[in-house]
């Protein structure tokens, strides 16, 4: 198996990864470090992927059980090299289901309501920037326009969109402006969060692409969004979580997607400060899907009418100057 096609497998299986706990978590992590070897990664490299790929709930999985299976992976493929014991990543709070439950409380009374319906409403009325109707692309264009410089390039587009997908924020207002015009809004279901290069970069495969993590030009967001968590307990918990969020969308399904202003001046802030300390300690362990670590994610742009869901992607909360006390605080 080729390198190329051994790291397509191993993001499919980190992506998969089974809930610890009777789920047949323990015997996948061996799959995942044999493809992570093949693919010629370090071992620290996989022992991190992994560790902030298991999903949350169930039991804890220690460090010294993904290190087994990975130098159990290393020896069966012939590689010689060693991994020093790294330090463990330690959750802030003793029992992170326990502060998300707290987090999720406070955010119904901070913001009076509990139905997911009028929790909706409450951000609505809260945000910094008057929003639309939420039913048209005004949404996208608002949202462009208050989280991003005209001349910074973003990517919008469909899931699997290339290079021509990657423009200027004033191109993309003007496309949408047009569109609107003739009452044909086009179909852009989805955002980069964060501003990239417009230049060719490297994927962690090592292929070529305009939208890898290796294009960001400004590492200014973080996407957090739950995945089985209801649409109500969602949006409570980001009433009371004490967070600078920028904006919150609804995806139209079953989620809503926060951007989380972060700001960090370069790749190496960002590991160090959101991968492993605010994702790694706080948000993984209180069930934010663990995908949403890398800073070249894609969210749903709001504006975007979902055919397959009958359900516009609306913007609820926008503050291009988010407080850490967060929205209802």
């Amino acid at each position: 198996m080729s390198p190329a096609k051994a790291f397509a497998l191993y993001q499919h299986k980190l992506a998969t990864l089974p809930k610890p706990g009777g789920n047949g978590c323990h015997s996948a992590l061996l799959g995942v470090a044999n493809l992570g070897i093949m693919a010629g990664l370090s071992q620290e490299r996989i022992l991190s992927d992994i560790r902030q790929s298991i999903p949350a709930g169930g039991r804890t999985v220690p460090d010294s059980e993904i290190m087994a299976a990975i130098q159990r992976a290393a020896q069966d493929a012939g590689d010689h090299r060693t991994m020093q014991r790294p330090p463990p990543v330690r959750p802030m709070f003793p029992d992170p289901m326990k502060a998300r439950l707290e987090f999720i409380e406070k955010g119904r009374a901070l913001s009076g309501v509990s139905a997911a319906g009028d929790l909706k409403s409450a951000f609505y009325d809260k945000s910094a920037v008057r929003l639309g109707s939420g039913s048209d692309a005004s949404d996208a264009v608002l949202l462009l326009e208050n989280l991003y410089a005209k001349d910074e390039k973003v990517f919008i587009g469909k899931q699997y969109d290339g290079k021509a997908s990657v423009r200027s924020v004033g191109e993309w207002i003007s496309i949408m402006d047009q569109a609107a015009k003739a009452e044909q809004p086009a179909a852009f279901p989805y955002l980069i969060i964060n501003p990239l290069t417009g230049l060719v970069g490297l994927t962690k495969g090592g292929k070529e692409s305009y939208r890898a993590d290796s294009c960001v030009a400004a590492y200014r967001f973080l996407l957090g969004e739950f995945d089985g968590l209801p649409l109500e307990d969602q949006l409570a918990f980001w009433a009371g979580f004490p967070a600078p969020i920028a904006a919150l969308t609804f995806s139209g399904g079953k989620s809503v997607h926060a951007l989380i202003r972060v700001d960090c001046a370069d790749r190496a802030e960002w590991e160090a400060d959101v991968e492993q300390k605010l994702f790694g300690k706080i948000l993984r362990p209180m069930g934010i899907d663990s995908s949403c670590r890398n800073e070249a994610r894609l969210s749903r742009l709001p504006g975007h009418f979902r055919a397959d869901k009958q359900q516009w992607q609306r913007l609820l909360y926008l503050n291009p100057r988010p407080s850490m006390k967060g929205v209802f605080a």
